[in-house]
């Protein structure tokens, strides 16, 4: 596989970039599985910075790069429930159909409710000249 790029216990990849007024109320959940729940060894933790991919254009939502990296106000201690997830080096370009997993509390359809328990989504990655056959011409 692709080799692994540099970890850090203090920032998480999101989807959906965050509003920037709303960075004084996001937070960070790590080891929980029910949002409703606080979970022996979960953390809920102050977002200090968010960084925006700098592509990223709320107009031109197919263009894709609606990603953004925040950082915890704290340090966080890796155990058995927090764990570091990788990513691949900059620049690196990975194969298609490439096998990636996305998790989350996100909504579920188009103006639905939000779910309480933690979601995850086996995602398979294609580059962008495949991406529109692939999705009905509306490459993401």
């Amino acid at each position: 596989g692709p080799e692994k790029g540099k970890d850090s216990p203090e920032l998480t990849l999101c989807a959906g970039p965050p509003s920037p007024r709303s960075s004084r109320t996001d937070r960070v959940v790590l080891g929980r599985h029910s949002l409703s729940t606080v979970e022996s060894g979960s953390l809920a933790l102050a977002v200090s910075k968010f960084v925006v991919h700098k592509e990223w254009n709320s107009s031109q939502l197919s263009k894709g790069n609606d990603t953004a990296l925040l950082k915890v106000a704290n340090s966080v201690s890796l155990t058995d429930k927090i764990r570091l997830g990788c990513l691949p080096r900059a620049g690196s370009i990975l194969p298609n159909n490439y096998v990636c997993y996305a998790t989350g509390w996100g909504r579920l359809q188009t103006n639905g409710g939000l779910p309480d328990i933690l979601q995850q989504g086996e995602l398979l990655l294609w580059t962008m000249p495949h991406a529109p056959a692939l999705a009905g011409g509306a490459a993401r």
